[in-house]
């Protein structure tokens, strides 16, 4: 039975992937439920606070359980994703439940 690689960026590489996409401005992606209980999304700026995110507009609102997914990759084999789930609170969201993954740290072939 094969081992299979770990993908997951360590806090320091999960860091400097956030600080490189706000520093670029990018846009990132944003997931609710809306008061009917349907999943509604958007897109939204984020800065990096310590261990927050900053969300930028007015959506999701404070209070609101959210899923923030910031990812890059021109191909397949360079995606990199930091999914983060939480609450919003004064329109930041804590690094506390948080997903991450680089698939350029798989092996080649």
């Amino acid at each position: 039975m094969s081992t299979r690689p770990d993908l997951r960026l360590t806090a320091a590489e999960r860091d400097a992937f956030l600080r490189a996409v706000v520093a670029d401005g990018d846009e990132v992606a944003y997931a609710v439920r809306d008061a009917d209980g349907y999943p509604s999304v958007g897109l939204c700026e984020v800065a990096l606070e310590g261990d927050m995110l900053r969300l930028s507009g007015d959506r999701p609102v404070d209070g609101a359980a959210a899923c923030v997914i910031v990812e890059r990759g021109a191909t397949y084999d360079d995606i990199t994703a930091v999914i983060v789930r939480g609450v919003v609170r004064d329109r930041r969201i804590a690094l506390d439940d948080v997903v991450s993954f680089a698939f350029g740290k798989l092996p080649p072939g």
